[in-house]
């Protein structure tokens, strides 16, 4: 007995360094957090404990997502996947979690263990790449369109159209350039 429970204390202690752990109840309600869990969401476990898991929703997965996510967990399957979760000073971070569902005796699902590892910096460089590649995309595009013959007139019109919907604003890079540098 004394050396399982030396194993259970150990392996918890390496899986608290490793990675964000929280207990829910069935329905969402926070029963424990580690300390990793603290570092990265902001809330301590005074703050977070007893309240839905709810709290941290960045309001970037549509209800949808969350309709599966919960499906999944109540019909006793682990859940995986990225989650975007809101820190307590309001900052977005993202987390590769496992959702494993625990059972009692009889079977019943009374609890959700979350294993989430933070890939926040993992995402930002993938959004980083990918605005690079639309722009080079843009690039080659309006090259391609002038080495071809293209009017002068229809290359910026495939610029700007290329520049809006990079950087998603109404007045496109330019518009934005100008009110920047206009501040």
């Amino acid at each position: 007995v004394e050396r399982a429970i030396w194993d259970a204390k150990r392996f918890r202690r390496a899986l608290d360094i490793a990675a964000d752990i929280a207990v829910t109840d069935t329905f969402g309600r926070v029963k424990e957090v580690n300390s990793t869990f603290e570092q990265i969401s902001g809330y301590s476990p005074q703050e977070i404990l007893g309240k839905n898991h709810r709290l941290l929703n960045s309001g970037v997965h549509p209800a949808s997502f969350w309709q599966t996510f919960w499906t999944t967990i109540k019909s006793g399957q682990v859940f995986r996947g990225e989650l975007c979760n809101k820190r307590k000073d309001g900052t977005l971070y993202w987390v590769d979690a496992s959702v494993v569902p625990q059972r009692d005796s009889l079977g019943n699902i009374v609890e959700f263990i979350a294993i989430r590892h933070d890939i926040t910096e993992r995402k930002r460089v993938e959004a980083q790449l990918s605005r690079q590649r639309s722009v080079q995309l843009a690039i080659s595009s309006v090259q391609d369109r002038l080495l071809a013959g293209a009017p002068p007139r229809q290359v910026c019109e495939l610029l700007l159209q290329s520049l809006l919907e990079y950087t998603g604003s109404a007045f496109g890079y330019i518009g934005e350039v100008q009110y920047v540098e206009g501040t």
